[in-house]
């Protein structure tokens, strides 16, 4: 069985799923602890807080035997810096990234203000 960690953010859409399913039948899905998950939502400011926080989820990892990990996550200084680690550390680890459509919707406002909404369509996984 196939032990994946989830470190993006949001719960998996629908497409998502059965797109993951058909590429990886055979697995078991998990999730960062609330103390680590923390770091995906709002990363450090520092350099040395985000190889601190990295490291640590490196370690869960680790610890868990995961051999798939679903990105993004994180600020894009954080999956920098992530991208690196896991390589370095744990290369037989395999990295997932969600590759998604964007449509975007504008509507101005009386007030002058403009209302943007940003749709994300899943499209595939993609393996890096």
């Amino acid at each position: 069985m196939t032990k994946i960690l989830k470190l993006i953010n949001h719960d998996l859409t629908e497409e998502q799923t059965k797109d993951l399913f058909k590429l990886i039948p055979d697995m078991q899905l998990l999730e960062l602890p609330t103390d680590l998950k923390k770091w995906t939502t709002q990363s450090p400011d520092s350099p040395n807080g985000i190889n601190f926080a990295v490291g640590e989820i490196i370690g869960f990892i680790d610890q868990n035997k995961v051999d798939v990990v679903l990105l993004p996550a994180g600020s894009p200084a954080f999956m920098f810096v992530f991208a690196h680690r896991i390589k370095q550390d744990l290369p037989f680890v395999k990295c997932l990234f969600s590759h998604s459509v964007r449509e975007f919707q504008e509507t101005k406002r009386d007030d002058g203000s403009v209302k943007k909404i940003n749709i994300f369509k899943h499209k595939k996984w993609m393996i890096l």
